[in-house]
């Protein structure tokens, strides 16, 4: 049964089940969505997530597009969730965290499963149902999870308008030009790393150090929008604090610090989470200021004193257990 061939009669019966069921798929979409969120969350892995149950229309519709076999098993994706990274590397962590967290069936890459002269969208899908214990019903429902960089998420968002089935073969030109396309996506995330990766290798690049594990580890307790050029201003004042090698090799200091008080800052940021009386409370440096004020307040104080708002040390300070007089 598939295709056009599909009689009214069919096509009814698989509305009727997927009308049924799609609850079921969208609590699953929901649970494996935020399981995910958790997960990069905890490891400092940024990543925009969604989850949903495929839509009726869409199942229909795919149901009499391709000529299955059996549509109510052979359609996987009704329910999706889509993981879009910054970095390359960073859909290898969530790969990881992925096998950890779920059963997974199946497994594909298309950058390698894929020959180099077929035009598909790129990226990593997972076919994964929940543990045994998840504690959700029908945990045996397959979820599909794709994990797209943002530049092959724009590939999969543009290309089905390039990649429908042709009636005739494109001429050479236009094929050749899209495949320039996809040879540029992938150049383009190389480099975009490669070139992150030597940059910060380079003297004088202290400050982006300190702002990338600073944001890493501030990820791990709230996932939301920064100021980036406020981080800076903040962390080239206060760079100063710190000898030359703690300043290029900050995680050394501040991993420590971080998980020895750990507990200590869930709970400030749970209870500050509404409070805006001070916006640094939603800024990584945070991080820092409260490790310099366990490091060392006074040098801190007077640092701080001499370039930045009085009131805005005073109260972390006060937040964290150790006012200081500035």
């Amino acid at each position: 049964m598939g295709g056009t061939e599909m009689v009214v009669s069919e096509l009814e019966s698989l509305r009727q089940q997927y009308r049924a069921a799609r609850p079921g798929y969208q609590t699953l979409a929901d649970s494996v969505a935020q399981q995910l969120r958790d997960a990069t969350r905890k490891r400092g892995v940024p990543c925009e997530i969604d989850g949903r149950a495929k839509d009726m229309a869409s199942f229909l519709k795919k149901a009499l597009r391709k000529d299955y076999e059996s549509p109510w098993n052979d359609i996987r994706d009704k329910a999706g969730v889509r993981v879009i990274t910054i970095f390359h590397s960073q859909v290898q962590e969530i790969e990881t965290i992925v096998r950890e967290l779920f059963v997974v069936h199946h497994c594909e890459d298309k950058r390698q499963s894929l020959p180099p002269d077929t035009l598909r969208y790129l990226g990593v899908h997972f076919e994964v149902s929940l543990q045994q214990d998840s504690g959700v019903e029908n945990d045996a429902l397959i979820c599909e999870i794709q994990i797209h960089t943002q530049a092959q998420n724009l590939w999969a968002t543009v290309s089905h308008e390039l990649l429908y089935k042709p009636t005739q073969e494109a001429p050479t030109d236009i094929t050749r030009a899209i495949y320039r396309l996809m040879a540029l996506l992938e150049l383009f995330d190389g480099e975009v790393e490669r070139g992150r990766d030597e940059i910060l290798q380079l003297p004088g690049y202290e400050e982006a150090h300190m702002l990338i594990t600073l944001e890493q580890q501030f990820y791990t307790f709230v996932a939301r929008h920064t100021d980036t050029d406020l981080s800076k201003q903040i962390i080239a004042v206060l760079l100063p604090l710190f000898e030359p090698e703690q300043a290029s090799n900050y995680g050394s200091v501040l991993e420590p610090f971080i998980e020895h008080n750990r507990d200590k800052l869930e709970q400030i940021f749970s209870d500050y989470a509404e409070d805006d009386r001070n916006p640094l409370l939603s800024q990584p440096e945070c991080l820092l200021v409260f490790e310099r004020l366990s490091a060392d307040p006074f040098k801190l104080a007077v640092l701080w004193g001499r370039n930045l708002p009085a009131g805005l040390l005073r109260s972390l300070s006060e937040i964290w257990g150790t006012p200081v007089d500035v």
